[in-house]
């Protein structure tokens, strides 16, 4: 497209203001529509756009898109401090491990059935995987914003939390650790061997550490230094997701393990956690502008699988929430809710997908895109309001009709 056909332009403008005024129609009425704005203006950027977002646009942008990536995951590591496990219920790992479980058997057994269905081949495995991986994720935002704007709190909403923290973890490691062992390109470093998968994940963990302890040493005991922190967090993520966007691995997993190391030996680890908080939701916007300008019309078949695994999502998300509450003996009704409270994804689901994109190009790339690209629209639609209830029946927050704030979940 000419960057001075203006017809082209405006209609890209339209496009983003009509989301924006949504967003905020939404937002008034307590419903968090997940980067609608910049949704709908990859969309109109990518298949529709006239050829703004072209492949190789995309894949000229691919380094920038990794950044982006890294710094997401770098903000999930920074939530790994040991010493803010202490602190969490004991039964929020149980949980979690339970309800992760049962997703990934409903959820992993349904797309392999379905996508074998279509024929896919060899491409089932990948996306099958990876489609797998994302349905682990849960949106910790959600139960944090609720806490904040109706002063909920108590055991529920700290387990709650919790378990959303640590289904972002295993979420994120879960795609990471699929990267390695389902690697693409090149298969072996400075000219060697072949590697094996599990030498794909031990290097991935070997090079987020050593940038960690690099950057952590680089960083020493002064968290006052606002420009030295900002230098220090952009060197940091800049190196860390360039060396997985070259390998092929994830830059959410490599950079999660970078966060993890800073905030155990680093000083300056809240610093990093506000900087990382205060450019989170521009990220994800980022990213979400990517991989709906990437994203390209599927087959039909494709939209009866969306639906297949939004629903088996759910499904395993109910089921998990009570096996949880029965094998960890807490069969309150709240506690049982844990896992139908987070059906939301939030934004790594769309980092997954993205990342997906940019490993994987297969029958099944576009497929996969907009499974999950709906997937995490649609889901983050509940998401405030189901972790809402249950804190209301778990007696922690008050029901409120009239409170009409806006809410926003990241």
């Amino acid at each position: 497209m000419d960057l001075f056909d203006l017809g082209a332009i405006a209609a890209l403008c339209g496009a983003l203001a009509a989301a924006w005024l949504i967003s905020r129609i939404a937002a008034r009425r307590g419903i968090d529509v997940l980067g609608i704005e910049a949704l709908v203006l990859g969309v109109a950027a990518g298949p529709y756009g006239q050829g703004v977002l072209t492949e190789s646009v995309l894949a000229d942008l691919g380094p920038a898109a990794s950044f982006a990536l890294g710094a997401l995951g770098f903000g999930v590591g920074l939530r790994l401090r040991i010493d803010d496990f202490r602190a969490r219920p004991g039964e929020s790992l149980r949980i979690t491990v339970v309800v992760s479980l049962i997703t990934l058997l409903l959820v992993g057994g349904v797309m392999v059935a379905l996508l074998d269905l279509l024929g896919t081949g060899a491409d089932l495995a990948s996306a099958a995987a990876v489609l797998t991986a994302a349905a682990l994720l849960a949106a910790p935002g959600a139960v944090e914003k609720v806490a904040k704007d109706h002063g909920a709190a108590g055991k529920v909403t700290e387990l709650i939390a919790a378990v959303a923290g640590y289904s972002q973890v295993l979420g994120v490691i879960a795609f990471g650790l699929i990267l390695c062992g389902l690697h693409v390109g090149e298969t072996s470093v400075a000219g060697g061997r072949p590697l094996v998968p599990i030498e794909w994940a031990v290097l991935a963990v070997v090079v987020g550490a050593a940038v960690g302890l690099l950057f952590a040493w680089f960083l020493g005991h002064d968290d006052d230094a606002d420009e030295a922190l900002a230098v220090t967090l952009l060197g940091m993520l800049l190196f860390a997701s360039g060396v997985a966007y070259s390998l092929n691995l994830s830059p959410l997993m490599v950079c999660l393990v970078v966060g993890a190391v800073v905030a155990n030996i680093s000083s300056a680890h809240e610093s990093l956690r506000t900087a990382i908080a205060t450019i989170e939701r521009p990220l994800l916007a980022v990213v979400v502008f990517f991989a709906a300008g990437a994203w390209r019309v599927p087959p039909h078949a494709a939209w009866a699988l969306v639906a297949a695994y939004i629903g088996a999502r759910l499904l395993a998300r109910w089921v998990g929430g009570r096996a949880a509450a029965t094998l960890c003996g807490a069969d309150e009704r709240p506690i049982a809710r844990v896992g139908l409270s987070l059906i939301g994804q939030g934004g790594l689901t769309v980092a997954i997908a993205l990342n997906a994109w940019q490993v994987y190009d297969n029958s099944l790339t576009s497929t996969v895109l907009t499974c999950l690209l709906v997937a995490a629209v649609v889901n983050s639609l509940p998401s405030l309001r189901v972790v809402r209830n249950t804190l209301i029946d778990a007696g922690e927050l008050k029901a409120d009709p009239t409170r009409t704030a806006p809410l926003e979940a990241s």
